[in-house]
């Protein structure tokens, strides 16, 4: 059972160290993440549930992003009627900014019907 543990720590530990090290190539991204995660808070505030960044390999071009997946709990109508107010208020002109390396999207972890 240790073994099995120590595996996992090793493959947290790595993909930690993947998105920190494409952080530290991209650091123009940090302020647009820091701001996302304000916006974030003021446009979910009563259905945020957490906040996850995971870097991306497209294996067809080759490109890495992040993605940064904000998860709700509500229901996908009214997390996606929120997402498009979050979108038109912010994220469309801040995306400019980021040389398309970073993505935010949504994902539902809902208890509410």
């Amino acid at each position: 059972m240790e073994k099995i543990r120590e595996k996992i720590r090793e493959k947290t530990m790595e993909k930690i160290d993947e998105r920190i090290d494409f952080l530290n190539e991209n650091a123009f991204l940090l302020p647009i993440i820091f701001e996302a995660e304000d916006k974030i808070n003021f446009f979910f505030k009563d259905e945020l549930v957490d906040i996850i960044l995971k870097k991306f390999l497209n294996p067809e071009t080759n490109e890495e992003k992040i993605i940064l997946t904000i998860a709700l709990d509500t229901t996908p109508e009214k997390a996606f009627e929120r997402f498009i107010e979050f979108r038109n208020a912010w994220w469309l002109d801040a995306a400019r900014k980021t040389n398309w390396k970073l993505e935010i999207d949504i994902d539902f972890v809902s208890s509410k019907k």
